[in-house]
């Protein structure tokens, strides 16, 4: 293809928006592994691309296999995750894009995982609630995992032998588990291939935060109070608890393991509290008198606007806190015109941008300001990097351009294969991937698969390397041990897909 054909489907997809749009539609077939329709499979779609992810969504296919879901996405030209299962076979998961019908291939041979929950004297304990996080298939990097952020249908509970089982598995399966029950500390899991088939957990007695929320000295009911333990630096699912005070302002934070958290509010409109840092919290020990002093605080307000445009960018997250730990900072987030407006209580505070999109924050923009009580301070604004990108087509053996086809970044650094990393190709053969120039300027490879047909490409991309034209070729396995510098195996092997 020459040099201008392909910087035409390059530009094509620089066309395409990133704005927020009406629900997409996404349609397949559940296959089962002799390549025949799979009918009564619930299929699960869910778009985590979102600030706030979406609600889970599942249908069931029909006479043929086939399946319709219609979903609400974050942006315009998102791909999702799709998750397949059925009764006796492996569950079966792809990437699909709006218009674009899918095949899912559900597995033979599905395994049974088993967790075994037990107290410190090794006896068993029931009634043990066991929440399947998120779930992939096996280590190949095509497929990222499928998140349930809530009660999902892979969940289940200990019976009286302390074990639940999780039926229709691939051998190779990554499960993260959260696993709690009354009165008790609830633990993260997250399980790799060389787990095997059965996990024993201990769980040991909660931990407890106590105190109340208040206002000149009165109770505030009704705001939200949330743990974090300090080693999350993600803030994510895991090692805390969330609550609402009641009518007396007093909260209960519940099902903590030991260690040091930190404790904020949120919710409280026109107030702001200063988050608590280093509350220590022991097993079978409450922390008791942990309160929380509300105040209208300072403001701090300005816009953010894109470097390339000079233009207002709307959802950037504005921050304020400690810029040394997440879970504590306030947060913000641009309007339509760019403008913020963060509250924040007397004290020094970072104030920064956590960008969103693959927008970039360059550095030298945080600011470091004093706030005393009532200060208002204007004109904090924040300049971003619009994304950059690697485009480029895919084309099938015959040099057709290739479609249902799924492209992902592999980088070379510390940068491992993220949810924002990949995409779909389109009808055309085009594709677009968004990153930033930091990403790209480490370099890495782009690779593209084809579900269907099991064809991948490979296409190495940099600075130099940023429009690609890459062909499909039938895909094969090579399968390597990693050993230490010492020449020792290490635990994992893998088997990637060439």
């Amino acid at each position: 293809m020459s040099a201008t054909r392909l910087a035409a489907f390059a530009a094509l997809l620089l066309a395409v928006s990133l704005a927020r749009c009406d629900p997409a539609t996404f349609t397949g077939t559940a296959l089962g592994p002799d390549g025949r329709p799979v009918v009564g499979a619930v299929v699960m779609a869910r778009d985590v691309r979102a600030e706030e992810p979406s609600q889970l969504v599942e249908t069931t296919t029909d006479a043929g296999g086939r399946f319709d879901l219609k979903l609400e996405m974050a942006y315009v030209g998102s791909a999702i995750g799709i998750l397949a299962v059925h009764p006796g076979l492996a569950l079966g998961m792809e990437y699909a894009m709006p218009g674009l019908p899918v095949a899912i291939r559900l597995g033979a041979d599905p395994v049974v995982f088993a967790v075994k929950t037990v107290d410190a004297d090794g006896s068993p304990v029931a009634g043990v609630a066991v929440h399947v996080v998120s779930v992939a298939p096996n280590s190949d990097t095509a497929i990222m995992p499928f998140f349930f952020l809530d009660a999902g249908p892979l969940d289940g509970v200990t019976d009286a032998e302390g074990i639940v089982r999780f039926k229709g598995l691939l051998a190779e399966a990554r499960l993260s588990l959260n696993i709690a029950a009354e009165g008790l500390a609830s633990v993260a899991v997250q399980l790799a291939e060389d787990t095997g088939t059965e996990l024993t957990v201990t769980m040991v007695p909660e931990g407890r935060i106590s105190g109340r929320v208040l206002l000149d000295g009165q109770p505030v009911a009704d705001v939200e109070v949330r743990a974090i333990r300090e080693h999350d630096n993600a803030g994510g699912w895991f090692g805390g608890d969330t609550t609402r005070t009641g009518p007396h302002g007093a909260y209960t934070l519940r099902h903590l393991p030991a260690g040091n958290y930190g404790v904020r509010v949120s919710g409280a409109e026109g107030l702001v509290a200063l988050p608590l840092r280093q509350v220590p919290v022991q097993s079978g020990v409450e922390t008791a008198g942990q309160d929380l002093q509300l105040t209208p605080g300072a403001l701090v307000r300005g816009k953010v606007t894109d470097a390339s445009t000079g233009g207002p960018v709307a959802g950037m997250w504005v921050w304020g806190g400690a810029p040394d730990w997440l879970p504590t900072q306030i947060t913000t987030e641009s309007a339509a015109d760019g403008s913020y407006e963060l509250r924040l209580p007397p004290g020094t505070h970072e104030v920064s941008v956590r960008a969103q999109r693959m927008y970039s924050l360059p550095e030298g923009q945080q600011r470091s300001l004093e706030l005393a009580e009532g200060d208002v301070v204007e004109g904090v604004d924040f300049v971003v990097q619009p994304p950059a990108a690697v485009t480029g087509v895919v084309l099938t053996p015959e040099g057709r351009p290739a479609t249902g086809v799924i492209v992902w970044f592999a980088y070379l650094g510390e940068y491992g294969g993220r949810p924002h990393t990949w995409a779909a190709v389109q009808p055309s053969g085009a594709f677009r991937l968004d990153t930033t120039d930091s990403f790209i300027e480490q370099g890495g490879y782009v690779i593209a698969r084809d579900p269907f047909r099991d064809q991948i490409a490979v296409a190495p991309f940099g600075n130099s390397q940023r429009v690609l034209e890459m062909a499909l070729q039938p895909a094969a396995y090579v399968w390597c041990t990693a050993q230490t510098p010492e020449g020792k195996p290490l635990e994992a092997s893998a088997s990637p897909r060439m």
